[in-house]
Formats: structure tokens, sequence, C-alpha cells
């Protein structure tokens, strides 16, 4: 997996794209097609998959290979090099997702995964960003063991889950004079107050992703307690059969086993899963972020305001 500098996205893609997540429900999937140059992905089409929640991983892959098979057959591009989602407020952070894009990297190693926000498209800011899953966190999720020692080991914590990927859109004279129709007039934005979802939402979601990670730091703190408790009893029994086998020795009876007769008590305790605390503090770290970008650029406006306004 080699450092990519950027992602181009050409401008119908972004028409397209954001035409299908505008359209659909929260469920909108879709792949990128293009190529891949020096340190840079290239898109330059896509097309969106199935979100029937009937339909399976298989169904879907197959969608996709008939997909780019009519796109060769016309003569266009037609490699997978990612796929789309729309998601809001950090909701792409899930294991669905995790586990769509870990497969794809193991396929294609420079695949992106596009997240279109549709609360920072209604509140005027850009609603695409690119993410790709890091090569420490690769390595986490090839094996099934999301112990909290095994995420230390590999130095895995909750900024090694994704990293993002800077998106450049390139669009033709035309494709701008197009964009201009649809943006949108400053007063009229100002009147509407179109800020004030943005805000809500994240400040919900940061909520919500709080008292599950709570949640989470509670279970970790149970299974503490649980091993803890465990090995106080196992230090107890063995001192009991300890002192019990002195005494039969004495007898000249046959010694007992040290786990003899102890049922659960040396069974090991499954540890909670590290996965799900992973994606909750990922998810918590690019909200808290886009609340800091947006805070500082409005506490700017308010400096700008007051220090016009004093003169």
């Amino acid at each position: 997996m080699s450092d990519l500098f950027c992602v181009k996205l050409e401008g119908t893609v972004l028409l397209k794209l954001i035409q299908h997540c505008q359209d659909t429900d929260s469920t909108a999937i879709g792949q990128l097609i293009g190529l891949e140059s020096s340190n840079s992905l290239e898109v330059t089409n896509c097309f969106s998959l199935p979100s029937n929640s009937s339909i399976g991983p298989q169904e879907l892959e197959e969608y996709s290979k008939k997909m780019c098979e009519q796109l060769k057959d016309l003569f266009f591009e037609n490699s997978v090099i990612g796929w789309y989602q729309r998601s809001d407020e950090g909701a792409f952070l899930d294991i669905s997702s995790i586990e769509y894009q870990y497969n794809m990297q193991i396929e294609i190693p420079n695949a992106v995964m596009v997240v279109y926000d549709p609360v920072i498209f209604v509140s005027g800011g850009f609603p695409l960003k690119a993410y790709r899953l890091t090569q420490e966190f690769l390595d986490f999720f090839s094996e099934e063991e999301f112990t909290t020692q095994r995420a230390a080991a590999l130095k895995v914590d909750s900024t090694k889950v994704f990293s993002e990927i800077p998106l450049r859109i390139e669009n033709s004279m035309l494709t701008n004079a197009f964009l201009a129709q649809y943006a949108p007039d400053p007063y009229e934005v100002a009147d509407k107050d179109c800020y004030e979802p943005f805000i809500k939402k994240h400040l919900e979601a940061l909520y919500q992703g709080l008292d599950e990670l709570v949640e989470r730091q509670q279970k970790q703190y149970g299974y503490a307690k649980a091993v803890q408790r465990q090995k106080q009893q196992q230090k107890a029994h063995e001192a009991q059969r300890a002192a019990e086998n002195k005494k039969r020795e004495e007898r000249g009876e046959p010694l007992l086993e040290l786990t003899e007769g102890t049922g659960s008590l040396y069974r090991m305790i499954p540890p909670p899963s590290r996965l799900e605390s992973l994606l909750v503090s990922q998810q918590l770290n690019s909200l808290s972020e886009e609340l800091q970008e947006f805070c500082g650029e409005s506490q700017a406006k308010v400096d700008l305001l007051m220090s016009l306004s004093q003169k």
C-alpha cells in the first residue's frame, strides 16, 4: 500500500454521486471507476449499487462485474478503484463498512472510500471526504482477535483506523458554469440559518457516541473485575488444595489434581471486543474535528464583524 497524495474526482462524477445520495435514503452506495497514477487516484466515473437489504454481497459483486463489463464494451474506463456511500454524522464507521473497505483494500491496496455527508452539503460546506484504512488497522483486522492486548501490540488506537486522503475536484469550464447555477444565494443562506442543523445533528451524534463509548468502557471495566475475581478464587482454591493434599499425603492417600472438580474456575474469560470502541472513538474524533473547524470559521467571522462595528 503506497502513500496517496490525493484523490482526483471529475465534475461529472461529483454530480452523479451527489444526485444519487440526495435522491435515496441513507443506504446509498456505489462504485468508483478510474485509474491509478503516481501517488493519486483519478476517478472518472461511478455507478450506484442496489441498496435493497435482501441483496447479499455475492449479488452485489455480480452486479458490479456486469456494470464494469458494460463500461468495457462501451470503451470506457472500467477499473474499480473504490466505492462511495452516504453517511450522516460519521455513521460510516460501522462494522459492515469496515469489512467492505478491508476486503476491497486486500484486492486493491490503494482503494478509497468516499463519504457524502448531506448535513454538510445543506450547510454550504464541501460534503465529500476520502478515506482509507491504515496499515496498522489492516494488520489488526486481519485476525478475529480484537483484544486490548493485541491492539496495544500493533499500536492501534482510535486515530489509526482511517486516514483521510485529500480530495480534489477537477472540472471543465462547462462544468463550472453548470455548477454555478446551483450556488446558494448568500443572503438566502443567512436568512435560513442553514448552519443550525449541522451543529444540532453533530452535537446529537456526539452525545450518542459518548453514551456508547461509556457503555463499552463499562464492559471493559466489568471484564477486568471478573478477571481479578477469578484470580483471587484461583489462589484461594490452590491454597485449599495444597492444604488438602498435604493431609492426604500424611494419610498415604493419592493426591488430587489442581484443576480437579474446579469446573470453570480455570476457564479463560473471553475479553470484550476492542473493535467497537475504536470505531466509536474514531467517530467522536471526526465529529469533534468538524465542529472545531466550523466553530473556528464562525468565530473568525464574529471577530471580523466586531472589529468593523467598532470602527
